[in-house]
């Protein structure tokens, strides 16, 4: 397996180039989607960033004693969505939750159609923040990907 630096890359380079992904952003926010690779929290995204897709290392494990390679790569996909509520048999439905569900399921199809043939996905784990910062709404994922080790190859890569 890579390393995660080249994993990092090579996923944010798959998302920013993908054309479903660029097609749902026009068509959801007339703009295409922001791709990241890490993130200044000083200096945090803005409304007109949105769509966004931040890529960031979460965790590494290797070692001899391992039988697999791990990293654990970390996805905040987010959307800012102040608009007007929609009214849907008395309920009212405000569409940041269901637009960053959208953009979190394109972004696992594009990392999916993108990995190694012989990296896996083991996990996708997904917390959603519709509330805390609203009307920016977030989908942050820990995606696991796994890889048997090389005979020869770097235990600790």
């Amino acid at each position: 397996m890579a390393d995660i630096n080249s994993i990092l890359s090579d996923l944010g380079e798959a998302v920013a180039a993908d054309g479903t992904i660029e097609t749902w952003a026009q068509a959801a926010y007339s703009q295409s989607v922001t791709v990241l690779e890490n993130c200044d929290p000083r200096n945090e995204p803005e409304q007109g960033d949105c769509p966004l897709v931040i890529l960031y290392p979460v965790a590494k494990t290797g070692g001899l004693a391992q039988g697999v390679k791990v990293h654990v790569i970390g996805i905040s996909c987010a959307v800012f969505d102040a608009a007007k509520p929609i009214s849907t048999q008395g309920v009212l439905r405000f569409t940041g939750g269901r637009l960053v569900e959208e953009l979190r399921a394109l972004v696992v199809d594009v990392i999916q159609d993108n990995i190694a043939a012989d990296v896996h996905i083991e996990a996708v784990v997904t917390e959603y923040n519709t509330i805390e910062q609203f009307p920016f709404v977030s989908a942050n994922m820990d995606l696991t990907l796994t890889q048997e080790k090389l005979i020869g190859g770097d235990a600790l890569e």
